[in-house]
C-alpha cells in the first residue's frame, strides 16, 4: 500500500504504477507489498457516469435506500440488526453449512408441478419486460424450453416459479448482451470465445475450485488481480470478464445438481489493484451475479493488511456496495496474510489445498483451473451423451487406492456399512447368502445415500459410475478381506502378553481418518477445529445428511444407519 495521507474533501482514485516505480518507492524491507494505490484529488469526478465517493472527516457510505453509515463495518452492523436473532442464526448455519431448511426435498410430483407453474409464470409476464424471452421461443429447439435448464432455476429459488421465472428472464437479457443471439438456442461452448476473451479465462482470474467444502458444496474464487495484458495497460476486458464469469457459473450449474440444490461459496480475494479495478469488480459482480442461477450460501472477502485503514475501507465499501443487500449478511471479511486467511477458510470447511495461492507470493495457481478448462473442451467436444463426473459427491464411493480414495467422505460411509454386515456375511452358508448380503449394501447406499460407485480415468480426469455388478463384486471383495484381518486380529489379540494394555471402555473409537475425511485432494497440515468428526451431503432426494463414522452414533444423537 502507499501510506500517503488522504487530503480533506478529496477524491479516491487508483492509480497503478509500474514495477519498477513501485520497487524505487518501496524499497525492499522484507515483506512483499501487494496493492500500490495512491489518493489524488479531482473535483466532480465521474466513474462510468456516477461520481465518485468524496471523503471528509464526516463521510457517509453506500447510501441505498437504508440510511447513511460511517463505515462498511456499520452498514454491516445494521443490516444484521434489521433481522430477527431466528434469521441471524439461520444465516450463520446456511454460511457454515448446516443449515438443512434450504434443501428442498424433492419428488417427481413436486418436479412435474413445478415446471407446469414455471410455465404459466413465464407467459404471464409482458411481453414488453421479456425481450429475450421472446426471441428465444423463435427457435425450434432452444434449450431454454428444456426440463434441465428451467430445474436449475427453480432448485435456486427453492421451487418458487414466479421468482424462477423472473430470473429467467433476467438472466437470458444479461446473456444476450454480453453472448448475443445463439445463447437463446444453445449453451456456451469454449468454441465460442474469441482469443481476448479465451486469454482472460486462462489465467484464472474467475475459477471454480478443486473439490468440495466440508458440507459438500462447490467453491468459487475470484481474484482481483493486477493488469490482464501487459501490452494493453489500461485496458480492463469488462466485457471479456462478463463472458468468462457468465461462462463458468453456466457450467458449474449445468453439470452439477447439487450445486443446483445446495448453493455455493464465494471466496473474492484481493491481489495487486490497479485503476477501477473495484469499481468494474463490482460491475461484473452487480451484473452477472445478480441474475445467475446459483444460491451463493457465504461470501468470503480477503484483502491484506495495511497501515492505511482508508484504503483498506475503501476495498469493502466497494466489495459491499457491489454485493448489495441481498448477499451482505452472508459475508464474512479478513483482512491480514494469506497465511492467516487460508487457516481462517478451514473454520469454515474449505481446505488450503484447495485455494490456488502461493501463501508466499501471493500469486494464483492455475494448474487445477487449466485442467478444469481441458475437461469442459473434452466435454463439449464429444460426439455422444457424456457421462463424465468432475468430481465426487461425499456420498461417493471412490475404487482405487491412496489417500484421495482412503480419506473421501463416501468411503468412509462404505467402510462403516462393511463393519454393520460383517456379521451376516460371516454367518451366511453358501455363495448366494454371501451375495445376498453384499447386494445389501449396494442398494442401501444407492437408495439411502444417494452414492455412486466411482472409477477414475487417470488421462482425463473424470469420474465414471460403474455396474452394480461391478460395485457389488467391490463389496463382496471388501467384505472378505475383512472377515482376514478380523481372524488375524483375534489371533494376535490370543497371544497377546499379560501386561499389554487394553481400553475397558464399550465406546467405539473413532477412525482418525474417518473422521477427518474431506472433499479436497490432499490434507492441510493445518489443523482444522471445526466439524472435525463430522461430513454433509445430499442423498438422492435432496435431503441434507450427516453423520460421524466409527462412533455408531449419528450428530442428532441418534442411532446411526
Amino acid at each position: 500500500y502507499s501510506h500517503s495521507p488522504v487530503p480533506r474533501n478529496s477524491i479516491i482514485f487508483f492509480e497503478r504504477r509500474s514495477k519498477k516505480a513501485k520497487a524505487e518507492h518501496h524499497p525492499p524491507t522484507g515483506t512483499t507489498e501487494i496493492i500500490t494505490m495512491t489518493a489524488v484529488v479531482q473535483e466532480d469526478s465521474v466513474i462510468d457516469g456516477r461520481k465518485a465517493v468524496s471523503f471528509d472527516d464526516d463521510y457517509d457510505f453506500l447510501k441505498e435506500g437504508i440510511g447513511s453509515h460511517e463505515s462498511p463495518d456499520a452498514l454491516l452492523a445494521y443490516e444484521l440488526n434489521q433481522l430477527t436473532s431466528t434469521e441471524r442464526n439461520a444465516i450463520n448455519e446456511e454460511v457454515h453449512g448446516v443449515r438443512s431448511q434450504y434443501i428442498v426435498r424433492e419428488t417427481p410430483e413436486l418436479l412435474h408441478d413445478s415446471l407446469q407453474r414455471l410455465s404459466v409464470e413465464l407467459k404471464v409476464i409482458p411481453i414488453k419486460n421479456k425481450p429475450a424471452y421472446e426471441k428465444s421461443q423463435t427457435y425450434k429447439n432452444t434449450w431454454i424450453n428444456t426440463d434441465e435448464f428451467r430445474l436449475i432455476f427453480l432448485r435456486r429459488e427453492l421451487f418458487d416459479s414466479t421468482k424462477a421465472a423472473g430470473r429467467i428472464v433476467d438472466f437470458l437479457e444479461i446473456s444476450r448482451k454480453f453472448w448475443g443471439e445463439f445463447i437463446l438456442e444453445r449453451e456456451i461452448r469454449l468454441s465460442d470465445f474469441s482469443k481476448k476473451d479465451k486469454r482472460l479465462l486462462d489465467i484464472g482470474l474467475f475459477q471454480l475450485l478443486p473439490g468440495r467444502d466440508r458440507s459438500g458444496r462447490r467453491i468459487i474464487a475470484q481474484f482481483i488481480a493486477d493488469v490482464i495484458d501487459p501490452t494493453q495497460p489500461d485496458e480492463m476486458f469488462i466485457d471479456s470478464r462478463m463472458r468468462v464469469t457468465l461462462y463458468v457459473i453456466l457450467k458449474l450449474v449445468k453439470y452439477d445438481v447439487d450445486a443446483q440444490r445446495s448453493g455455493v461459496v464465494l471466496i473474492w480475494w484481493i491481489h495487486e489493484i490497479r485503476i477501477n479495478d473495484f469499481n468494474l469488480w463490482s460491475q461484473v459482480f452487480k451484473k452477472a451475479i445478480q441474475p445467475m442461477p446459483m444460491r451463493i450460501n457465504a461470501l468470503h472477502y480477503h484483502m491484506p493488511a495495511s497501515a492505511n485503514q482508508q484504503l483498506v475501507t475503501i476495498g469493502k465499501a466497494a466489495f459491499l456496495s457491489a454485493i448489495g443487500s441481498e448477499y451482505r449478511a452472508r459475508v464474512r471479511i479478513h483482512i491480514g496474510s494469506a497465511t492467516e486467511y487460508l487457516s481462517y477458510l478451514q473454520t469454515f470447511g474449505i481446505q488450503p489445498s484447495q485455494v490456488p495461492i502461493d501463501t508466499n507470493t501471493e500469486e494464483r495457481n492455475t494448474v487445477n483451473h487449466k485442467k478444469w478448462i481441458e475437461q469442459q473442451c473434452m466435454r463439449e467436444n464429444s460426439t455422444k451423451e457424456f457421462t463424465g463426473i468432475e468430481y465426487p459427491r461425499h456420498s461417493d464411493v471412490l475404487f482405487g487406492r491412496g489417500c484421495i480414495v482412503r480419506q473421501h467422505p463416501g468411503n468412509a460411509l462404505y467402510k462403516h456399512l462393511l463393519k454393520q454386515y460383517t456379521y451376516k456375511y460371516n454367518n451366511a452358508t453358501n455363495r448366494g447368502s454371501k451375495a445376498i448380503v453384499a447386494w445389501s449394501i449396494v442398494s442401501e447406499l444407492q437408495e439411502s445415500h444417494g452414492s455412486r460407485f466411482l472409477r477414475e480415468d487417470k488421462r482425463s480426469g473424470f469420474w465414471y459410475e460403474v455396474s452394480k455388478v461391478a460395485a457389488r463384486e467391490k463389496v463382496s471383495v471388501a467384505l472378505r478381506d475383512m472377515r482376514k484381518v478380523t481372524k488375524n486380529s483375534n489371533s494376535t489379540r490370543a497371544v497377546q502378553p499379560a501386561n499389554f494394555f487394553v481400553t475397558t471402555s464399550s465406546k467405539q473409537k473413532c477412525n482418525e481418518a474417518e473422521v477427518n475425511a474431506i472433499s479436497s485432494h490432499t490434507r492441510s497440515d493445518l489443523n482444522d477445529s471445526s466439524n472435525s468428526s463430522s461430513y454433509v451431503f445430499v442423498d438422492i432426494e435432496g435431503d441434507l445428511q450427516q453423520g460421524c463414522f466409527g462412533t455408531g452414533t449419528a450428530i442428532d444423537g441418534s442411532e446411526s444407519m
